[in-house]
């Protein structure tokens, strides 16, 4: 060994060379070569610990393994010997190692740590054979050290860039777009596999970029819209910072595939250049196509549709104004005629055109809902108003036809159901009406009974539970399901014994669908039937609750009497005295009352029913006067029957008459004031309408300047009769034109304009006297009447500047009530 000056000369120059040359992997291998040939060594070879702490052999020449990298035992149980392994066992293990000469007799171990600090790693000399080692042999070992040890360095950087182009080449390798690079220098070109897959290249990563530039140029050329894509490749020319997203490039005719390329500027250091993304869409493309040509379809036949239903819209409001028209002169004059003085073979003809007439107009407003409901043209309404109200409103629709079958209407509500909600009362009525008129129509005895509870929230929304009973005929359970089709009914003799259009049940589940909820039916044949329905309201805030004016009560803590034969009556009026808390004693007859008074039973209040077998109420009251006990205390008798007219015959037996239906809000109002005053005799509801002399007092009262606005012949005479009755002397226009002509001769304080008129109709009418009258105090009040009964003509007739709105066929209850309201603003 010697000439080691010479030796770390010559290993310079030649690891030089590696290091020039970029021999970067390479020149780790090379190096350790080099080393053995200058050492004489039989064996180099350079250690690493692993993330273990393991130590592996990296590189060994001369190569006597081809698969182990482990230190021990495969190395070194190839020798006899192992107190080479030993001493370089327990080298390695030591904390800070550095170098190592050992002479072993018949092997020479040398070991070199090139990094600094805690051990990483060395090279690792052996010879089969004693060795000299000298000053200069250490010396030229101390001088190659950081050669060595910038060749690990460089290993160790360079197969971490390995480690990342491999990790960048599997990404890149797993995303669905083919990925192109090109640089601005025309230098550098890169190329994904599935972009070398759409270019139709058998060559992947590095490749030059005039060679992907032409497999993109034929790519265009082959393009169907070849033309717009040069176009936007020269707007790219024109601005190289331009990006481009989500661009189509499509082939075929018809179109079978379709690239979706996008494009953008990179810039990295110093390397700047341009990204390319294609990916394949042709699936996905013709999908959208698909959908589009679809849509397009979609929207011709909405809009046919759309036409369609305009149409239809059109047709119906043409139609509701021809039927209704006509319906108002019948059911109108009908009404005038009956208020005159007949004998009872006219007044029973009068009463058949009445009947007929309302039955024609249930039948044309069942027919038009439905089809408002089938064109979509119907919509609800939401207003605040008492639950109550709407059970006596249906209640006061229908009384008649209860009291001439002799039918008790009863209803329930649930206290726990708050009494104000927000909903659309118009269509809950409409369903009760129905529900109920159903139950009277298939009833011969008994009663109807309606009740309502609530069985839940959910969404902020109440869920109120509507239940009609009736003790009619019953639904034989195969027919049941009929029941919600329209025009069906359970039976065919059905509509020819009863009537009606098998119109109405359908109607009602299509309503109760509209306010989110569900109508179904209970029934055993010949036993009656209960027919249910749920709907979503919400609830007011006490602010939106329509305030009443608080009256003294009188009725809490009240011992009250009640008698009624009809065990469901009794039931209701008895838990309706309890929730006003009166202390409540019931009874089934006038007889079982009697004799419980005549043990001078202390109380305070006794409520009576008129129709009781045996002894009726007005018997039972006579009674009970003439005991010490009965004598002065207030009697409420309950009637269907008696009127205002028999009042003067009762008036010392009763304090006061209720009408049946009751109304529990009315009854409640007169008991606080029978309790209160104790001898006051009142009735709250006429039992006949009101006679002519009586409705000509109104005018009087209420003295007002009334023009009506109408062109139908019969319908003026019936308008100008009907204001008549009322006290007026009203003044006649066929069209809007001559409204405004008669402004000019007189001012009027309440016109009713009809809508439709010809010439000018009612709307430019009342835009024309809004505008004459903008600011005055003496603008007139305009009343729309409209034949046209479909949803959202009230609102049209509203913002077009009208201040109220009456359907036809006009009642003159109906019209009397709009005066009423009116009147009293315009005379205040």
């Amino acid at each position: 060994m010697e000439n080691w000056k010479d030796k770390v000369i010559e290993f310079y120059i030649q690891t030089g060379s590696f290091l020039r040359d970029e021999i970067i992997y390479e020149g780790l291998l090379k190096g350790l070569v080099l080393l053995n040939e200058l050492t004489g060594a039989d064996y180099a070879m350079y250690l690493q610990k692993d993330n273990a702490g393991n130590n592996q052999i990296v590189e060994l020449w001369p190569p006597i393994m081809t698969h182990s990298r482990s230190l021990r035992p495969a190395f070194f149980e190839a020798y006899p010997d192992r107190k080479d392994a030993v001493v370089l066992t327990d080298y390695l293990q030591s904390e800070n190692p550095e170098k190592l000469f050992v002479d072993l007799g018949a092997q020479t171990i040398v070991f070199v740590n090139i990094l600094n600090g805690t051990f990483d790693g060395g090279f690792f000399l052996l010879w089969q054979k004693p060795v000299d080692i000298t000053c200069d042999f250490k010396d030229f070992l101390d001088k190659i050290a950081s050669r060595l040890e910038e060749l690990v360095r460089l290993r160790v950087e360079h197969g971490f860039i390995e480690n990342l182009r491999m990790r960048y080449n599997a990404i890149l390798g797993t995303v669905p777009q083919g990925i192109i690079f090109i640089d601005n220098a025309e230098a550098q070109g890169w190329i994904s596999d599935n972009a070398a897959e759409i270019l139709e290249l058998d060559k992947t990563g590095n490749v030059p970029p005039d060679m992907i530039r032409k497999a993109i140029q034929s790519l265009i050329d082959a393009a169907a819209n070849k033309n717009e894509i040069e176009i936007t490749l020269a707007s790219v020319a024109a601005n190289p910072n331009k990006e481009i997203r989500n661009w189509y490039w499509l082939y075929g005719k018809p179109v079978h595939k379709a690239l979706m390329v996008s494009s953008s500027p990179t810039s990295y250091a110093d390397v700047v250049g341009r990204l390319w993304m294609f990916e394949d869409v042709t699936e996905p493309y013709l999908a959208q196509l698909e959908i589009k040509t679809l849509n397009t379809e979609l929207e011709k036949n909405s809009r046919l549709a759309n036409a369609e239903n305009r149409a239809k819209s059109e047709f119906l409001a043409n139609m509701s104004h021809e039927i209704r028209t006509p319906m108002n002169g019948v059911i109108g004059m009908t009404s005038l005629l009956n208020n005159t003085n007949l004998d009872e073979e006219q007044r029973s003809y009068v009463d058949v055109i009445r009947v007929s007439g309302e039955s024609l107009l249930t039948i044309i407003n069942d027919i038009l809902d439905f089809s408002k409901i089938e064109a979509g043209k119907l919509e609800l309404e939401h207003q605040t108003f008492a639950l109550y109200t709407v059970v006596e409103e249906t209640f006061d629709l229908l009384a008649n036809s209860a009291n001439e079958k002799g039918l008790d209407l009863v209803y329930t509500i649930d206290p726990a159901v708050p009494e104000y909600i927000n909903a659309d009362i118009t269509r809950i009525r409409q369903i009760l009406v129905n529900l109920v008129s159903n139950g009277i129509k298939f009833t011969e005895t008994g009663d109807i009974f309606v009740t309502i509870g609530q069985s839940g929230v959910e969404d902020g929304l109440l869920e109120l539970q509507f239940s009609v009973k009736d003790s009619g005929i019953g639904i034989a359970k195969d027919k049941i399901n009929k029941l919600f089709q329209p025009f069906t009914q359970a039976e065919a003799s059905t509509s020819r014994k009863f009537g009606g259009t098998g119109l109405g049940l359908a109607i009602c589940a299509n309503l109760v669908r509209m306010m989110n909820g569900r109508i179904w039916v209970e029934s055993e044949f010949g036993k009656g039937s209960v027919f249910n329905f749920s709907i979503k309201v919400s609830v007011p805030n006490k602010n939106e609750e329509i305030s009443e004016p608080v009256e003294e009560d009188y009725v809490a803590g009240k011992k009250i009497l009640i008698v009624d034969d009809n065990q469901t009556n009794l039931t209701i009026l008895q838990k309706q005295c309890e929730i006003w808390k009166a202390e409540v004693h019931a009874f089934s007859s006038g007889q079982e009352v009697i004799d419980t008074i005549a043990d001078n039973i202390e109380y305070d209040l006794l409520i009576l029913d008129y129709n009781m077998p045996g002894m009726d109420g007005v018997d039972a009251a006579r009674n009970i006067r003439t005991l010490p006990n009965g004598a002065t205390k207030p009697i409420v008798l309950l009637s269907s029957s008696i009127g205002s007219a028999d009042m003067p015959l009762y008036r010392s037996l009763f304090t006061a008459i209720q009408q049946k239906p009751l109304k529990f809000k009315s009854l409640y109002h007169l008991l606080n004031e029978a309790l209160s005053k104790g001898s006051l005799i009142t009735d709250t509801k006429p039992a006949h309408p009101l006679l002519a002399h009586d409705y000509a007092m109104f005018g009087k009262l209420m003295p007002l300047r009334i023009l009506m606005a109408e062109d139908n012949t019969i319908n003026q005479k019936l308008g100008l009769k009907v204001l008549e009755k009322l006290g007026y002397q009203a003044d006649l226009a066929a069209n809007g034109k001559e409204v405004i002509a008669a402004f000019e001769r007189q001012h009027y304080d309440l016109v009713f304009m009809d809508v439709q008129m010809p010439v000018m109709d009612g709307f430019e009418a009342t835009s024309v006297l809004n505008r004459k009258f903008k600011g005055r105090r003496d603008r007139p009040i305009i009343i729309a009447l409209t034949a046209n009964a479909l949803a959202g003509e009230r609102e049209k007739c509203l913002q077009m500047g009208m201040d109220d709105y009456l359907s036809k066929p006009v009642r003159v209850e109906e019209m009397k009530k709009v005066i009423e309201k009116w009147g009293s603003q315009i005379l205040d």
